[in-house]
This record gives C-alpha cells, sequence and structure tokens, in this order.
C-alpha cells in the first residue's frame, strides 16, 4: 500500500514540474518575441524637407510571429546631419507614433512638407479595429524648430 501511494505522489511530483517548465518556458518565449530586436523588420522612408535641412522618417517595425504578432509606426523629424541605424534611436526626435495602419489602398501615415520648417503628417482611424488605440503626437520637433501639423481621416 505505501508503495502505490508513493509512486503516484512520484507521478504528480514529475508531472507539476513538466508542466511549471512548460509553463516558464512559453511565458518567456512571448516575452522575448515582442520586444524590438534584430530580428524583427524595420522599414524606414525618408523625406527631406524642400531645403535640405531637416528629415522626416517613416518608421515601421514589426515582428512577433504568429504567437505575438506586433506592428507599431511612428515619424520622426531630425536634422539631416543625424543618422539613426536602430529603432531605440529614434525615441528623441519622433513626433507621431500609432499602431500599423492604411488608408486602404496606402499606409498610414503620410508625411507631406509645406515648408521648409512645417510639415502635415496625415494618419488613418477610420479602420475597423476591435481595440482602443494610443496615438501619441507632438507638435514640434525635438529642436522646436519644425512645426508639425496632424490630420486624421
Amino acid at each position: 500500500m505505501v508503495f502505490k501511494v508513493s509512486i503516484k505522489l512520484l507521478k504528480l511530483f514529475f508531472f507539476l514540474i513538466g508542466l511549471i517548465y512548460v509553463i516558464v518556458k512559453i511565458g518567456v518565449w512571448g516575452l522575448v518575441s515582442v520586444m524590438p530586436n534584430d530580428k524583427n523588420d524595420l522599414s524606414v522612408k525618408s523625406f527631406p524637407s524642400p531645403d535640405g535641412n531637416y528629415i522626416a522618417d517613416v518608421v515601421e517595425i514589426s515582428g512577433g510571429g504568429a504567437i505575438s504578432p506586433f506592428c507599431s509606426d511612428l515619424v520622426a523629424i531630425r536634422p539631416r546631419s543625424i543618422f539613426l541605424k536602430k529603432y531605440e534611436d529614434y525615441g528623441r526626435y519622433q513626433v507621431y507614433s500609432d499602431g500599423c495602419d492604411s488608408f486602404g489602398d496606402a499606409p498610414s501615415p503620410k508625411v507631406n512638407w509645406t515648408g521648409n520648417k512645417a510639415v502635415e503628417i496625415t494618419f488613418a482611424t477610420r479602420s475597423a479595429r476591435t481595440f482602443s488605440r494610443k496615438i501619441s503626437i507632438r507638435s514640434l520637433d525635438e529642436s522646436s524648430q519644425v512645426g508639425v501639423k496632424f490630420i486624421s481621416e
């Protein structure tokens, strides 16, 4: 009788150890997959100001795979003398950020320089989302020299 109880407890012990291992492994895998890294897709489109002194970069980062996909857009305005290589470098110059979206026929946001120190950023708000969104905007660039106007469509 004592031997049968011990085997049942041993089986339960190994089952619980295996279950904890699986839960921890899935949790760590999920956290690592949503962090920006070199494996994520980074797309940068640059739009110079009319006089060429400033650059508006439209940056999209996506990744995470099928388990936990993510996509984020941002617009950063920087002096032409500054070169940014990693996604994290754009934060200081960011004037707009949102999850990825589109106008149906074209990606959102759209950048249009209206002067040497004035830019319009048009972003989509009509998509059929089932969750709320957080849009971050700034009306001046990091140097406080370029004014930014936002248009939602």
